[in-house]
């Protein structure tokens, strides 16, 4: 039996608690199992038991067998001189102790082997899911508060992120906003390279020029890379001259061309159209930043990046040198939904969260439930599942599930696999 599951069952306590005694026959109580540890040292830091009726507070270290104990090598690790129990569910016996040679009290798990096999079922699974057998016996009440819990601590790790980049550009909320625009207008599959090229551009050169366009295109794409091998026309011609002219002034160094994804990748998806697009934005908004983060609703922020105008270039082509028949490139409703629900709302409700103004998250969460539900295939499935998704705040929180939860066979720490281990749902 793995180490997590019985860390599980020592977390929520799912063991004979009545009949719970150490190896040397002293009875255990348990007041307080402690908070499970992430990193190096004893499983459960600052636990509180009460041995023989004496109270200890101290940490616990949790093993399949005692004889892990000085496998692991714990008897001469100082960091585990502080556990004042070790938790097995078998006593192989072995003695084991401290870095000092004073013995450990051990005391032994006995949990319903139902909780066992319950759990061997879900994560042997080999369906979508681990529980996707079970989980439409979940109640759809519980399923939905676990998901409002899940989305928060989805935007949670969004603003772990804004925050890692605030403390790379010196705090500057600008250059912040610029770094997770460009990503997002990658949308997935160019996401890197957009970043990327956020990076080797910085923001205060783009605003140096922004009130000249074919200044602002020549550095985006010259920086992507774009203008390394094209062939001469009277637009191209401009946009090299330019770039070398501004890559000279500000010693800059273009991304390789080979970075950018262009198979399976629809013509109005093209990176070098969402970069024409970016330019526009760019050159029209002094403090696009300011202006996202003043929008009150989707419909306003859909207005502010609605307006794009490409150069005539770009009518009648999806890359360079190649005609194509004329027709509008402006960002159609899918892709401002995304940029809402992948750009506004989280940066907005990080914005909230660092400066401490609540009502902005509250405007970002209002947003999301606003805001039609994601259309793709892991959406798909849920709904296949009977899960709802009757907006953006619920498939969020599904998205997040997904791939932090039963991609990584997580069913330990989800709310829905801890309830169908417990046996709060019958299994079919």
């Amino acid at each position: 039996m793995s180490e997590d599951f019985l860390q599980f069952i020592w977390k929520f306590q799912l063991f004979d608690r009545q009949n719970f005694v150490c190896t040397t026959g002293e009875t255990v109580e348990v007041l307080h199992p402690g908070s499970l540890n992430s990193d190096a040292g004893p499983d459960f830091f600052n636990a509180k038991l009460q041995i023989d009726g004496q109270t200890w507070a101290g940490n616990v270290e949790i093993h399949q067998n005692t004889s892990d104990w000085i496998k692991h090598n714990h008897h001469a690790d100082k960091a585990y001189d502080s556990v004042v129990i070790h938790v097995v569910a078998n006593h192989d016996g072995t003695d084991v102790c401290r870095t000092n040679g004073t013995p450990v009290k051990c005391a032994v798990l006995h949990y319903d082997k139902g909780l066992e096999s319950r759990y061997c079922e879900i994560v042997n699974s080999v369906d979508w899911i681990p529980c996707e057998r079970y989980i439409r016996d979940v109640d759809d009440f519980f399923i939905k508060h676990f998901l409002e819990r899940l989305l928060i601590e989805r935007l949670g790790k969004r603003v772990d992120a804004v925050e890692h980049e605030l403390r790379r550009t010196l705090k500057s909320w600008e250059e912040v906003f610029y770094i997770f625009l460009l990503r997002n207008f990658g949308f997935s599959i160019n996401a890197l390279p957009f970043e990327l090229l956020a990076k080797v551009l910085p923001y205060n050169i783009v605003l140096k020029h922004r009130n000249n366009k074919l200044q602002i295109e020549a550095l985006l794409f010259g920086q992507a890379g774009f203008l390394s091998n094209v062939e001469n026309d009277e637009y191209t011609t401009a946009l090299k001259r330019e770039y070398s002219f501004l890559a000279d002034k500000y010693k800059l160094k273009a991304l390789d061309l080979s970075l950018w994804k262009f198979l399976r990748t629809r013509p109005q998806n093209f990176p070098t159209i969402r970069i024409a697009q970016l330019a526009d934005l760019l050159h029209k908004h002094a403090s696009i930043f300011s202006k996202v983060v003043s929008c009150n609703s989707f419909v306003e922020f859909c207005d502010l990046f609605s307006g794009i105008t490409l150069s005539p270039y770009w009518e009648n082509h999806f890359v360079f040198g190649k005609q194509a028949l004329s027709q509008k490139k402006n960002l159609g409703y899918s892709a401002l939904s995304l940029l809402g629900i992948n750009l506004f709302v989280p940066f907005v409700f990080a914005y909230g969260h660092l400066n401490d103004m609540p009502q902005l998250k509250e405007k970002a969460l209002d947003m999301l439930e606003s805001t039609p539900p994601d259309k793709n295939r892991v959406i798909e499935k849920w709904k296949i599942l009977g899960i709802p998704v009757g907006s953006a705040f619920y498939t969020q929180a599904l998205l997040h599930l997904k791939r932090d939860y039963c991609d990584e066979r997580r069913c330990l720490s989800c709310s829905i696999g801890k309830k169908i281990v417990e046996g709060g749902v019958s299994i079919r």
